[in-house]
Order: structure tokens, then C-alpha cells, then sequence
């Protein structure tokens, strides 16, 4: 069994609501440190967690500013991004509107 296949019997396995009857939602995650996050000329490092819609309701995640990405978003691909509150402010200073900015993850 290669690599492959054991991961998508295991996702296949959590996709099933029924391997998992106490479980409310089952959301894919990855984690990415020493990202760097870059608008204009300022430059951050960051940790990147990638997942799906569900992760607002999952994590009770409430923006304070914009929306939550959809899951239109996830199956399109989109290019959308949630910052947290201490990375946005470092990236958008004196203010600056961070809301339909384009930012470079590297």
C-alpha cells in the first residue's frame, strides 16, 4: 500500500459520518511555519493553517472586519485569505483597510 492510498482510505474513512457518530464535524488541516507573509514592503512570518469553511464554526473563528472564506471558495480555488488580528495589523498599518488586498505567501 503506497503512501497515497493509505491517506485517502484514511480520508475516505473520516468522510464517512458514520465511523464517527460522537463527532460533530471531521475538517481537513495542514500547518505551514516560517511562511512569509508580504504587502508592500513589509515583510512578516507567519504560520499558516489551511482547512475548509467548516473551520469558523469548528473553531468559533469570528472576523472582525470582511467574512469568513465559503466553501464556493475552497472548491474554486479562490484566493482568499484569513489574517489573524496581530498579523493584519503589522501588515496594515495607520489603519489601512486590509479588505480586498492582495498579499504574497511564500
Amino acid at each position: 500500500e503506497t503512501d497515497r492510498e493509505w491517506k485517502k482510505e484514511k480520508i475516505d474513512f473520516l468522510k464517512n459520518k458514520n465511523n464517527l457518530p460522537y463527532a460533530r464535524s471531521v475538517i481537513p488541516m495542514s500547518f505551514q511555519g516560517g511562511i512569509k507573509m508580504t504587502f508592500g514592503e513589509k515583510i512578516k512570518s507567519a504560520t499558516i493553517q489551511g482547512g475548509n469553511a467548516e473551520m469558523e464554526r469548528v473553531f468559533a473563528f469570528t472576523p472582525e472586519i470582511g467574512t469568513f472564506f465559503t466553501e464556493e471558495d475552497v472548491l474554486s480555488r479562490s484566493q482568499v485569505v484569513v489574517l489573524g488580528a496581530k498579523l493584519a495589523e503589522e501588515l496594515f498599518q495607520n489603519g489601512e483597510d486590509p479588505l480586498g488586498k492582495r498579499v504574497k505567501i511564500k
